[in-house]
């Protein structure tokens, strides 16, 4: 496995040049400390895991609606569905904190076709790094917002180029405990959220180990905050199939979900409160 494009090949960077990139570099940070376990007395919050489906036809509209205030501008469904998420997942946190709160949303962003030269798409390796947009709540869930959201993500992800992966190798390099690195976000009970698509993954539908190849992909039971996972496509031969999501919040964040009827005119809710409870075969 060469990981020669995800190694930096120069100089250990001094104190003047990590620190440039480190005030460039938004998505990753230096914790004081390398993590510690939780106190003892720490007593993990209710937490629900809900899957959703978004068919075809909605992602369509999400698309759309996306693009109203600038018909030119592509908006992939990636794009749409993790800003109306992102918004949503606000609203649902709002009542907690204050409007002017600033709230992030990273979500993944494979870097196989990115580096350069590219990376084969079949690399084992992780290659991914997330994106970064920031808005405070009320911008978020203000109405009419859902067309700047879009193309705050749209523009974010473009951003993360060839440039971007070397800049954090090298930062990377310039940490000698490496255990202090760690993702800028504040997503578990806290405001930012936090998005990854498994979209391109196919194994499953190869690999059947005799007793027939899987009808979907589960997470059997993230007990996360602030986070949504994109799933690959059913391969169902419904041409209005879209794709599935499991999203991730606390109890009472996730009620709110489930009551708002935005979220609800899109998404609709495949499973009871936590996904290991799902039934598969009926999914």
């Amino acid at each position: 496995m060469d990981r020669a494009l995800l190694t930096h090949s120069g100089p250990v960077p001094d104190v003047k040049r990590w620190t440039e990139l480190d005030q460039r570099l938004k998505t990753v940070k230096l914790l004081d400390t390398a993590p510690q376990p939780p106190p003892p007395e720490f007593k993990m919050p209710a937490t629900s895991e809900v899957l959703f489906h978004f068919p075809r036809s909605k992602i369509n509209q999400l698309k759309a609606n996306a693009s109203r205030t600038d018909p030119n501008t592509w908006i992939s469904s990636y794009d749409a569905i993790m800003a109306f998420c992102w918004r949503c997942v606000s609203r649902a946190r709002q009542s907690s904190v204050a409007g002017d709160t600033t709230t992030t949303l990273m979500f993944a962003v494979n870097g196989r076709g990115r580096l350069k030269p590219p990376l084969s798409k079949h690399y084992v390796g992780n290659v991914a790094t997330l994106s970064w947009s920031e808005l405070t709540f009320d911008e978020v869930v203000a109405p009419g917002a859902f067309p700047r959201l879009s193309a705050l993500l749209r523009a974010a992800n473009v951003e993360v180029d060839d440039d971007v992966y070397k800049s954090i190798v090298e930062w990377v390099a310039g940490v000698p405990d490496k255990r202090r690195v760690a993702f800028n976000m504040n997503a578990f009970l806290g405001p930012d959220v936090v998005g990854s698509s498994w979209q391109g993954l196919s194994a499953h539908q190869t690999w059947e180990f005799g007793f027939g190849t899987s009808k979907a992909i589960r997470w059997p039971k993230p007990d996360l905050d602030g986070f949504v996972f994109y799933y690959p496509s059913r391969n169902t031969g419904d041409p209005d199939e879209g794709v599935e999501m499991v999203v991730c919040l606390e109890d009472s964040a996730m009620q709110k979900l489930l009551e708002d009827p935005e979220w609800l005119n899109y998404a609709v809710a495949k499973g009871p409160r936590s996904c290991f409870d799902l039934d598969v075969a009926g999914a």
